[in-house]
């Protein structure tokens, strides 16, 4: 899940969904990759900024584990930083996603 806009749940955007196992008892590490968020449905003051992305771990319809990190979009170039054009040129925009991500555990019904 990208979240969009911290004001709107609703403009939050699934990039993809995958099912999974089954998965052997222990540490695992998963892969994922999708296709980046659709810029035209995230607000245009959202797009430069801290923004999160939220994976969710979920066994027979009950979340057990949410793992979200944030990102921060910005210019890929100091210039376009210092002096942002009045049209934002998404072309230009590169993301930068924190590595330590905050991880949620949940009980549930196993």
């Amino acid at each position: 899940m990208f979240v969009s806009s911290p004001y709107n749940e609703g403009l939050d955007q699934e990039l993809d969904s995958v099912v999974v196992g089954p998965i052997p008892t222990g540490v695992n590490r998963f892969e994922f990759d999708a296709n980046p968020p659709d810029p035209d449905r995230i607000p245009r003051e959202d797009l430069l900024g801290i923004a999160a992305l939220i994976f969710t771990g979920s066994y027979k319809d009950q979340e057990f584990v949410r793992v979200g990190y944030y990102q921060h979009t910005e210019y890929d170039t100091e210039d376009m930083r210092e002096n942002p054009p009045e049209h934002i040129v998404v072309d230009r925009l590169v993301r930068d996603i924190n590595t330590k991500p905050r991880v949620t555990r949940f009980q549930i019904k196993w």
